[in-house]
């Protein structure tokens, strides 16, 4: 089933949702919207968004504010582009993002990517970020998802002998 992008609403969480039945096969995701999303958000530490489609929850992405660190090389061009080379860029990190079962392998991760880069992009306006993060689980499918979007391994020494890869996307392409 192909889902029909007019129809998919997007929602910031609130206790109105019932959460109960929302399952993306990995425990930690659904423990996460079901018992901290909420008291996470009312405490400004990450923002959780819903991803609704004919009235059920499909897909959710947790954000919150971030900065990167880059290597020298990545730097300097960075400072080649606006003149000024700084220790850390501002990013918005993807704290969580999981899809229900029957939606997996639809492009619906794919789809939140989207929503995720447009509203950045779009309120930038009022508030700038260069990159989007995550810290991706060490799983070779969700690395590839992320690989296959456009994002990159963070490289600072900063990131390595972690349990998740460290990721960033551009968003000044």
């Amino acid at each position: 089933m192909e889902i029909d992008i007019n129809k998919l609403k997007v929602c910031k969480l609130s206790p109105i949702y019932d959460l109960s039945i929302f399952d993306c096969g990995d425990n930690d995701l659904n423990e996460f919207l079901r018992e901290d999303a909420l008291k996470h958000q009312n405490s400004l530490i990450a923002t959780t968004l819903l991803f609704i489609y004919e009235e059920k929850i499909i897909g959710y992405a947790s954000l919150c504010s971030d900065s990167v660190k880059l290597i020298k090389e990545e730097k300097l061009k960075i400072r080649d582009e606006i003149g000024y080379k700084y220790g850390d860029y501002p990013a918005v990190k993807v704290a969580r993002l999981a899809v229900q079962k029957e939606y997996q392998g639809k492009d619906v991760g794919t789809k939140i990517l989207n929503y995720i880069v447009g509203s950045v992009v779009f309120n930038s306006e009022k508030i700038a970020s260069r990159f989007l993060t995550v810290d991706a689980y060490l799983e070779e499918k969700v690395i590839n998802f992320y690989e296959k979007y456009g994002f990159e391994e963070n490289t600072h020494e900063l990131y390595k002998g972690r349990k998740t890869k460290s990721m960033r996307y551009d968003l000044y392409l």
